[in-house]
């Protein structure tokens, strides 16, 4: 029987972390069980675990709790970020909130010519969370459902500003739940005072010489104002 067969057995919550395998019981204590080159035990004998030798203690002492739990509900959040905006950080904060981590996906899209390129987004929500440890950047392109199953995560964070995302989507989440069944979507509304915010509309009214204020990060501001006057030297920023 396959090993992955084989944890079904158990009457408790389980997790394959790091080729090994964490049982949880209803104290919330947790197991370190095996590892890939020994026996699995009989799903019998969970209540004896800490008795026998695949309990190693010595191990599992070096181990924080919180380390399991972070990658237990961690999350993913895609999208271009081009630039990241407050309603994007409006929603990892929250999401922070619900999720131990959450990664943040930079969409990697050769069909769209991005004001800022791959890396410039990742390292400016980097230096937004740069207090921020349970906070991963990194860039993805192809499938989002394998990019999420590659990196351990479950979860995928979308937010819906109005009806008219919702429509888009919809699709795309049954979609990766096709493709992938056991990855969920989960959907967050932003604040009211960022229902209305995109990048894209960030982008013209910048360029249009408007106001940015609680609109991005000011740091993201002076990136942008550094973008534009590199690239439009005539323009008025």
């Amino acid at each position: 029987m396959k090993r992955v067969e084989r944890l079904r057995e158990y009457p408790s919550p389980i997790r394959v972390l790091f080729n090994v395998i964490v049982v949880r019981d209803e104290t919330l204590r947790f197991f370190l069980v095996t590892k890939n080159d020994t026996k699995l035990p009989e799903a019998s004998e969970y209540n004896e675990l800490t008795n026998n030798n695949f309990f190693d203690k010595s191990k599992f002492n070096k181990m924080k709790e919180k380390e399991f739990l972070q990658i237990e509900k961690k999350a993913v959040y895609p999208g271009s970020f081009d630039p990241i905006t407050n309603g994007h950080v409006d929603i990892i904060q929250r999401g922070l909130t619900i999720f131990d981590k959450i990664l943040v996906a930079v969409l990697e899209n050769p069909k769209k010519e991005p004001l800022f390129s791959t890396e410039e987004r990742i390292s400016m929500i980097q230096e937004v969370f740069s207090k921020h440890e349970n906070i991963e950047v990194k860039a993805f392109h192809g499938l989002l459902v394998e990019f999420v199953k590659n990196n351990n995560a479950k979860i995928v964070i979308r937010g819906l500003r109005a009806v008219s995302d919702f429509e888009y989507e919809f699709q795309m989440a049954l979609m990766n739940r096709k493709l992938e069944p056991e990855i969920e979507t989960f959907f967050m509304m932003p604040s009211v005072s960022y229902s209305f915010l995109s990048s894209k509309l960030v982008k013209e009214v910048f360029m249009l010489g408007g106001c940015l204020k609680d609109l991005v990060p000011s740091k993201i501001e002076k990136k942008l104002r550094e973008k534009f006057k590199k690239e439009h030297p005539g323009l008025n920023s």
